[in-house]
């Protein structure tokens, strides 16, 4: 019991660290217009025309990719598929297994209460499973909420 406790706590350390970015307070030096190898692996994607907004909010979804898909055909990862997301119960995702304290929250994920889960999932539902220090940026938040609304349609 003890073992399966510490690997847990190592498995959500290592989460945490890989959903932060590592970028938190950090400006970055590139022309917002001069194309990077991230912008090139985005449009290697298939995908429907996003609004400047939207594209914004892929870029920082990358953070987000690891844990998550969005493509109606989609697997769940770590965290559930996200296809569809909008106007859903919270807590309910057919072949995923969410944890009680979400599951039973009651939320619907609209913008408003999508921007309080991306700012600080722990603070909106205590003892839920995402391993996510949150995006502290209004902004940032605006832009991953928009992408996914667009995305997962």
């Amino acid at each position: 019991m003890m073992l399966q406790k510490s690997m847990v706590l190592t498995c959500a350390a290592i989460l945490i660290a890989g959903c932060s970015g590592g970028e938190q307070g950090n400006e970055s030096t590139e022309s917002p217009s001069a194309p990077t190898a991230q912008d090139a692996a985005l449009e290697d994607e298939p995908e429907v025309q996003l609004s400047e907004l939207a594209m914004q909010g892929k870029r920082l979804y990358l953070r987000c990719q690891s844990c998550h898909t969005v493509d109606a055909n989609g697997p769940h990862l770590v965290g559930p598929n996200l296809h569809e997301l909008m106007d859903a119960t919270a807590g309910v995702k057919e072949g995923y297994a969410f944890s009680s304290q979400l599951s039973d929250s009651g939320l619907v994920w609209d913008r408003e209460t999508l921007d309080k889960w991306i700012e600080a999932p722990q603070q909106l539902v205590p003892g839920n499973k995402m391993a996510f220090a949150g995006l502290p940026k209004e902004e940032d938040r605006a832009a991953l909420i928009q992408y996914l609304d667009e995305a997962t349609r």
